[in-house]
């Protein structure tokens, strides 16, 4: 397989230090793993948006620069996991992003207000350039609260399927100038499996369940009818 990765949540409980991702790159590398990939919520130190991430922990624009420079010594290519849609608590539970929440200090970024793009449009401006890799996660994964806020009335207008997939296509379209190919987790989509042909083709989607199950044709083959490429993550 061209890509072996492996994905590391580093947003709840303890941030890993440097020089433990360090341990984490070499160890990888000598299983010929070539993808590290870090999922981040709220734990980069966002200049733009100071709120977002606990100083004391938070990772910084020189720390990422000295981890992809160490992993390209070891072939390895680390990816860059930045939630976009849901699980954006950390952000929205302050009274300055109320107006971006979909519910009120909830987990999911309303798609009904254009600040919410330039919210995304902020952290990714930040975040893509420390990362050389032909790579980018937008997350996407766990939206349960949309269509229960703001959102609602459009939803009840378009259907909950439209207003998740015109969200991944507007993000789609706000991070072109970075010319990476964008990732996002496939347990929403799927729900919506004849409006998936609607999504850009070079879009990777990443199907994933947490429970084994004798075949996964079900979370797998909706995206392979609608041309979209795949990553499969193993839960």
């Amino acid at each position: 397989m061209k890509w072996r990765g492996v994905h590391d949540d580093i947003s709840r409980g303890p941030v890993p230090t440097v020089a433990y991702m360090k341990k984490q790159i070499r160890t990888l590398a000598a299983f010929k793993v070539n993808l590290f990939a870090l999922y981040m919520e709220h734990v980069y130190d966002f200049k733009s948006q100071p709120l977002v991430a606990p100083k004391e922990a938070a990772l910084t624009s020189d720390q990422i620069k000295e981890l992809v420079q160490y992993a390209e010594k070891y072939y390895v290519t680390i990816l860059p996991e930045q939630q976009a849609f849901g699980h954006l608590h950390h952000a929205l539970k302050y009274e300055i992003y109320s107006d971006l929440a979909e519910t009120p200090h909830g987990h999911v970024l309303t798609p009904t207000k254009e600040k919410s793009y330039d919210f995304i449009k902020s952290l990714y401006s930040e975040l893509v350039p420390l990362f050389p890799g032909p790579f980018l996660h937008i997350g996407g994964d766990e939206t349960f609260e949309l269509g229960r806020g703001q959102t609602k009335p459009l939803a009840d207008q378009i259907g909950l399927g439209r207003v998740y997939l015109e969200h991944l296509r507007k993000v789609y379209d706000l991070l072109q100038p970075y010319h990476k190919q964008l990732m996002f987790w496939g347990d929403i989509a799927v729900k919506y499996p004849q409006l998936l042909s609607t999504l850009p083709k070079d879009m990777i989607v990443v199907p994933w369940d947490y429970d084994a199950k004798p075949s996964y044709n079900a979370i797998l083959k909706p995206y392979k009818e609608a041309g979209l490429p795949i990553m499969v993550a193993p839960a």
